[in-house]
């Protein structure tokens, strides 16, 4: 798309704003960097299965830099300026374990302001399915390794309180993925809290404890199973 095209398509009535600025001049003068913006990352949630019986396994990546190096995280990274979420995770996927053509949906966004310390970074997780074979791993950039881990997430307690003054559900779990081929075994406990206002649901998921595993990615991979799960019901 030209670039007169592309901005007609932002025109709205065509009018000039207060200061008598027509679009195009608005944006001559637009600084983006008048104002703090975060960075975007993208996280990939690849699990495996090769028939309905089978182990749940997820893909995750080691991490040979700062921050959680030596943790295993999920393969992900910052999103380039010329591309959209799906280019980027598809491609980040791609250099950080070698796999090529996961078709993936976006699950859900994440922003905990101190989520990352390098600066303020929102991440948005997309969720994947492989239903046949274990495809070969290739670590690369960031990554100093990636395997595929066993996965096993239960339900540890359950109770009923009342949150933003509303009826709520806490729920813990007790998230455990493990490779015996290497003998690593990471676990995390994780907090949901549910609150339902009418037909809406708003669930948030929180890491309360974690060995081995990096930053909220524990919460992210609670997320995508009972995703999946819900797939079934």
């Amino acid at each position: 798309m030209e670039n007169k095209d592309y901005l007609e398509t932002f025109l709205g009535t065509g009018e000039n704003n207060a200061e008598g600025k027509s679009l195009k001049e608005f944006l001559e003068e637009y600084n983006p960097k008048e104002y703090d913006a975060p960075s975007h990352t993208v996280d990939c949630l690849v699990f495996q299965r090769e028939n309905l019986s089978g182990n749940l396994k997820i893909l995750m990546i080691k991490r040979k830099n700062h921050p959680n190096i030596g943790f295993w995280a999920l393969p992900g990274g910052f999103v380039d300026m010329e591309e959209d979420l799906e280019s980027a995770a598809s491609r980040e996927l791609e250099e950080e374990t070698g796999l090529k053509g996961v078709q993936m949906e976006q699950l859900a966004s994440y922003g905990a302001v101190h989520r990352d310390p390098r600066t303020r970074v929102i991440t948005t997780a997309f969720i994947g399915m492989i239903c046949s074979g274990m495809p070969g791993l290739r670590a690369g950039d960031d990554a100093q390794d990636a395997l595929w881990f066993e996965v096993e997430f239960n339900l540890l307690s359950e109770r009923e309180i009342e949150e933003a003054g509303a009826p709520s559900v806490e729920k813990t779990y007790r998230l455990i993925v493990e490779n015996k081929s290497f003998d690593l075994r990471l676990e995390a406990r994780i907090q949901s809290i549910s609150i339902r206002d009418g037909m809406i649901k708003n669930t948030k998921y929180t890491v309360k404890h974690a060995v081995g595993l990096a930053s909220d990615h524990p919460a992210i991979i609670a997320e995508g199973i009972q995703y999946l799960r819900s797939l079934k019901e």
